[in-house]
């Protein structure tokens, strides 16, 4: 196999660089270096640098977020963000930075309307956090670019804009931003950052570049660590809205996974209750107090059918697995997470042959000797939840 299509070997540059890019304010020397890539949430980054010298005196004018972070692997950049925290440890002349991508903006912006409010009916999933991303980004750009692919799952939100005579909020609350966006991830829209782009989509999407990836045994460094997860199945799943649940009222704001034409009797148990015992489990969301379940597909049911399909069997997944550098995956082009891979390895007491799983999470460990690429692979929906 050609090495453009394998991780090869890393050896890295890390700078400091202004907000958005332009010229590097300096270079630091790697004492260690370690940062992330995952599904549905802020990855991060953490150096060491030994502080000697040009080093200890550009750290001392380089500040959070005014700064960010920028990770080159063999000259190309594959992870940049705001640096947050800076650690200068005077006894041992070292100092620490640590970083997040730049989704991190968005724990940091307010939805706050000025004119007209946001109350579209029956908006798609992506449409809906495009639309909140772009209330984020408008306020202060951060240089990144992002695109939602549509999901098909119709959602209802509300956003107020400001009372016209007082000034204020009406209801008085300005939702923050990155908390609403992982609100919609719950309901069914994946997302990952990638240096400065953020993709998102449809949980269901498959990511072509990954699907013809096959890792076996002689991919990984050593025998992956596989848990079997069963602490939090549920073989029946209640999903609620707003309006329904244990306090609630309306039946159409409820929505159950699988369909049962009453409540659970002995008679009604399926093959798989009656395999492991009836595990009932309830999840709800006040973000949508406006959907109807009558009406499908829709973003309450969606909400509880992802939890069943994830949930309702114990589910074996690859943690914590260290890649060699033959694995056949471009360490910019494919391993992203999101994306499919299939697995093939006999090396481990649960069976992992012939299975179909999604990229969550890549981590990445490295010092001036040696680099470790490691992953993390869990069921097809499961969004990474452990």
């Amino acid at each position: 196999m050609s090495a453009d299509y394998q991780l090869g070997c890393g050896t890295y540059t890390v700078m400091v660089q202004p907000r958005c890019g332009g010229s590097f304010t300096c270079q630091l020397p790697i004492a260690t270096l370690a940062y992330n890539r995952i599904l549905n949430n802020i990855s991060q980054a953490q150096i060491t640098v030994p502080l000697r010298g040009a080093c200890c005196e550009c750290l001392a004018a380089v500040n959070p977020w005014q700064h960010e972070l920028n990770v080159f692997r063999n000259g190309e950049s594959v992870w940049v963000g705001p640096i947050i925290d800076l650690e200068f440890d005077m006894a041992n002349e070292v100092a620490t930075i640590f970083a997040r991508d730049l989704l991190t903006w968005a724990d940091h912006r307010l939805v706050e309307l000025a004119d007209v409010d946001y109350d579209p009916t029956d908006t798609d999933l992506a449409d809906a956090y495009t639309w909140l991303l772009t209330q984020a980004y408008c306020k202060d750009p951060w240089c990144m670019s992002y695109g939602i692919n549509p999901v098909g799952i119709p959602v209802e939100r509300f956003f107020p804009a400001f009372d016209k005579i007082g000034g204020e909020t009406r209801g008085g609350r300005y939702p923050v931003i990155g908390d609403q966006l992982r609100e919609l991830a719950d309901a069914g829209v994946d997302y990952t950052v990638v240096g400065r782009h953020l993709w998102g989509g449809s949980t269901n999407v498959v990511n072509p570049i990954l699907s013809n990836v096959i890792l076996l045994d002689k991919h990984f460094r050593s025998a992956p660590t596989v848990k079997v997860a069963g602490s939090k199945m549920g073989n029946r799943v209640v999903a609620a809205g707003g309006q329904g649940g244990f306090g609630g009222w309306a039946e159409d704001q409820l929505a159950v996974e699988p369909v049962t034409p009453g409540p659970m009797t002995p008679a009604l148990l399926n093959g798989i209750q009656l395999q492991y015992g009836l595990l009932e489990t309830f999840v709800s969301s006040d973000v949508y107090d406006d959907v109807d379940t009558t009406i499908t597909p829709n973003a309450v049911g969606q909400m509880g059918k992802s939890r069943y399909d994830l949930l309702y069997l114990p589910y074996a997944y690859i943690k914590g697995g260290d890649l060699t550098p033959e694995t056949p995956m471009n360490f910019s082009q494919t391993l992203i997470p999101g994306g499919i891979i299939r697995i093939h390895i006999e090396n481990t007491c649960r069976d992992l042959a012939q299975e179909t799983m999604r990229l969550t999470e890549i981590r990445v460990r490295a010092d001036e000797n040696d680099e470790i690429v490691s992953i993390e692979l869990t069921p097809l929906g499961s969004q990474g939840i452990t």
